[in-house]
């Protein structure tokens, strides 16, 4: 059974945005699939020691998770917005912006903002060592149809 240690932060336990990055390829006529914890694809491609920045709920840090806008549609959605951060090697938010959302025209670039603006983020690490950071999150809502009722 695997057990996952929880994010620190300030010697504390915390809760962190966990996502994995998941690439296949045939080496040597070999199927491969490897799968990484918090990586950008393009790190995992240079094979890299390269950990992103990754929000946290609790002390200092405004983040509370996402919260998908109420916005009435036929059918349930999923969509995803791409979100460009940069973090400084001490976890604050330096910058934030919408790289693109899908579906348009359902708030969720500016959900994504209003969630993510004041968090704080624990440090991309390279070789160990915490560093400034510019990387892209993929930020998934899922909306409710205006059929459906509020759960």
């Amino acid at each position: 059974a695997a057990k996952f240690i929880p994010a620190i932060h300030n010697h504390q336990p915390v809760l962190t945005v966990f996502y994995g990055t998941v690439k296949f390829a045939v080496v040597n006529g070999k199927p491969r699939l490897r799968i990484f914890a918090n990586q950008q694809l393009q790190e995992v491609d240079k094979e890299t020691d390269f950990i992103d920045p990754q929000p946290f709920v609790g002390p200092d840090s405004k983040f509370t998770g996402t919260h998908t806008p109420e916005t009435p549609t036929t059918v349930a959605l999923t969509g995803v917005v791409e979100l460009e951060v940069e973090v400084d090697a001490t976890g604050n938010l330096k910058n934030l912006q919408v790289v693109s959302e899908e579906p348009p025209f359902l708030n969720l670039g500016e959900a994504a903002l209003s969630d993510f603006n004041g968090a704080k983020f624990i440090p991309a690490f390279r070789n160990g060592i915490p560093v400034d950071s510019k990387v892209t999150l993929h930020v998934y809502y899922k909306t409710q149809s205006a059929a459906e009722p509020q759960s």
